[in-house]
């Protein structure tokens, strides 16, 4: 596990330093076996196919690493999808509220989740998980973000967004690519797409579906 520092200490940075930290990935693939790259950020897309951010990570994805990227929290107006999860390669995370119970029956679509269509008709997010109230540990505790966590017990805090969301489909990506190591991109896109599981709701807030990692690598 590598961390890319792209961003300062209250979240946030220029376009500039995400693709210096994406080229850095890039640089260094093959001295780390680089295998997938989580990125929980995002911004407003240019609305030119030309978008850096997405640009560079379509070269990412195909160099053989799995990109992974935020939808954002615009939600839940349509159209609202960040940078550089516009992209239609790579595989774009909503949020889920799973109530705290591991069925699936009762999630829904958490309302700050980035909805599509991307370009009038592209369907993203590819795929939801759970990101509201999800537990991590608080390595800031001056964090000044314009969404501050609610305080639970030092040193974690509870969380909510599709920044959270998108590691664990992360994970999920590694567990599928550390299982099969010759798996591509677009291999790993479709067994996580394709064995998710659908809810009663837009396509353009849950993509496929809520992310269902057993069915995924099959067990």
């Amino acid at each position: 596990l590598i961390g890319v520092k792209v961003m300062d200490k209250n979240g946030s940075g220029n376009s500039s330093d995400i693709l210096a930290g994406m080229q850095w990935v890039a640089d260094h693939q093959k001295e780390y076996k680089i295998k997938v790259l989580s990125l929980s950020l995002g911004a407003q897309p240019s609305g030119s196919r030309l978008d850096p951010l997405a640009a560079a990570v379509e070269e990412i994805w195909r160099r053989g690493i799995v990109v992974v990227a935020a939808a954002g929290n615009a939600g839940p107006k349509q159209n609202t999808i960040a940078t550089p999860g516009v992209s239609p390669l790579i595989l774009t995370v909503g949020a889920v509220d799973d109530n705290r119970t591991p069925k699936y029956e009762d999630d829904k679509i958490a309302e700050f989740s980035s909805r599509g269509p991307v370009n009038r008709n592209l369907v993203k997010p590819d795929i939801v998980a759970p990101g509201v109230g999800i537990t991590a540990t608080d390595a800031d505790l001056e964090y000044t973000g314009s969404r501050r966590p609610e305080a639970l017990k030092i040193p974690y805090k509870s969380m909510s967004g599709t920044s959270v969301a998108t590691p664990v489909v992360s994970g999920a990506a590694a567990l599928l690519v550390g299982r099969n190591p010759g798996m591509t991109p677009s291999e790993v896109k479709d067994a996580l797409t394709k064995n998710a599981f659908q809810m009663n709701v837009s396509k353009y807030a849950q993509g496929k579906g809520i992310l269902n990692i057993r069915k995924s690598m099959g067990i």
